[in-house]
């Protein structure tokens, strides 16, 4: 009898537990489905975004995206993978700006074994992976010119070879690409194929920086405080002079900034409320304030009547001169406040020919 009514128990234990586990998973997705739904903001540049994905979505139309760095371009991407009818198939993410140049091609197209030096076994390259679903093709303006010619290839011919192989793979893909360059003016540079620009750049989306929605900030800045809440369980707030704080800043690094500040308010605040003092640019303020020194980066006469690329130069020389100096050269520091990754920051630095003495 003791063991009858024992086994009841255990089951109703066991039926508990397997609830509990599927509300747990259904309340993650609910959360992952909103985190990749943060996009929604009251400013009418991100209702329009929303309203271009839905569209956009139902097709599979190349998608160009563009904005500055940390506006969330990758979000956008997979917002439109989820509403896709590609929803159930992969989506693969490729950060272009990461990957070596000599790796380019085997990354994305495969190798077979002995192609080359090196390549001890066959190997599926990115397009290969994401047969079906879609691929993201981040930092495409790094992609050296002469696998913009394959990838131009590819997207007509819907099929490639691996390195070294002998058989044609078939893909069917939806591409998804995104930058934070002028590609109009690298394709007049002819540092980027135009044909390869206008395949590409079938919809335009482009991502506003988060100081061009200033209203959308408030709503943000609570949802990653929600999502830290949840996931360390806590119950921290914002006060309101830190909210007001928050709308008035600057944000050079966008979205993924304001995800960074709310996180190490969210680490390093004692109590329950998040008051202005808890935020990190009110800790640095000769970085993180956004104003500009008229004096230390004020143009010269002979930069001001030249064009805008020379002066969008000289003023990078600047901020990221001055930036090196404040932060001694901690290249991974500088690249969390410019919002950039370490090796985009890095070409961009041997670019303007920054060098440590």
């Amino acid at each position: 009898m003791l063991a009858t009514v024992y086994s009841a128990y255990k089951l109703r234990q066991s039926k508990l537990e397997i609830d509990n586990l599927r509300e747990k998973q259904k309340h993650l997705c609910e959360n992952i489905d909103k985190e990749y739904d943060m996009l929604t903001g009251n400013s009418p540049a991100m209702q329009k975004i929303i309203s271009t994905i839905k569209k956009v979505s139902e097709t599979d139309a190349n998608v160009l995206i563009l904005g500055e760095n940390g506006t969330g371009k990758e979000l956008v991407a997979r917002a439109l993978h989820r509403h896709s009818p590609r929803k159930d198939d992969v989506f693969i993410s490729v950060d272009l700006g990461s990957i070596a140049e000599t790796l380019f091609e085997s990354e994305l197209f495969g190798h077979e074994k002995g192609a080359f030096t090196g390549a001890f076994e066959t190997k599926q390259g990115k397009f290969e992976h994401a047969r079906g679903g879609i691929i993201f093709l981040d930092e495409i303006a790094e992609l050296p010119l002469h696998l913009q010619v394959r990838l131009l290839r590819v997207l007509e011919e819907r099929s490639f070879y691996r390195i070294g192989g002998k058989h044609v793979i078939d893909v069917d893909v939806m591409v998804i690409s995104a930058t934070n360059q002028n590609l109009k003016e690298l394709v007049h540079e002819e540092k980027f194929r135009e044909d390869l620009y206008f395949r590409l750049n079938v919809v335009t989306i482009t991502v506003p920086p988060l100081r061009e929605r200033p209203e959308d900030i408030g709503d943000l800045a609570i949802f990653f405080l929600e999502k830290f809440n949840l996931e360390r369980n806590r119950q921290l707030k914002f006060s309101e002079k830190a909210l007001q704080e928050l709308k008035s800043y600057h944000f050079p690094g966008n979205v993924r900034e304001l995800r960074n500040i709310v996180e190490d308010a969210f680490v390093f605040t004692d109590g329950m409320i998040i008051e202005p003092k808890n935020l990190s640019f009110r800790k640095s303020p000769q970085v993180n304030q956004g104003k500009v020194n008229e004096n230390n980066l004020s143009l010269p006469p002979d930069i001001i009547k030249s064009n805008l690329k020379s002066a969008m130069e000289h003023f990078e020389r600047a901020y990221f001169g001055q930036l090196l100096n404040f932060s001694h050269w901690n290249i991974t520091e500088v690249a969390r406040i410019a919002g950039l990754k370490r090796e985009s920051l890095s070409r961009k630095l041997k670019r303007l020919g920054l060098k440590q003495a």
